[in-house]
């Protein structure tokens, strides 16, 4: 993708030749952001396994043992309900990928991953 951008950024001569490098430069920055962003939020989601449960949200994957899992609750953050798994050791982490704005759907997902927990 970047060697037609700068095929046309040398060829097409719509920017002076003193700039063309940086402003290919920035639009490669821009692009890779893009493409990291699209990629965490085609990852993101919750999965369970036999160890614990693994939340990937856009900006951060964590992963919680089930020893450490004390609950599950959902609560509403803004408009939309995200199931929040609360730690033993301390704090929460809202699932984002488990966020609605129906809270029955919301509920149906804890109750769904407080049944993966008791087996």
């Amino acid at each position: 993708m970047l060697v037609p951008l700068l095929a046309l950024a040398l060829v097409g001569g719509f920017m002076p030749m003193s700039h063309w490098l940086l402003e290919v430069l920035w639009l490669a920055g821009v692009c890779i952001f893009f493409g990291w962003l699209a990629l965490r939020v085609w990852r993101a989601g919750v999965f369970v396994g036999a160890d614990g449960v693994e939340v990937r949200n856009v900006g951060r994957t964590n992963v919680v043992r089930w020893d450490d899992v004390d609950r599950f609750s959902t609560e509403r953050i803004g408009r939309l309900n995200f199931v929040v798994v609360h730690r033993r050791s301390g704090g929460g982490i809202v699932l984002r990928a488990a966020g609605s704005y129906s809270r029955a759907k919301a509920k149906r997902w804890r109750d769904q991953l407080e049944a993966a927990r008791r087996c």
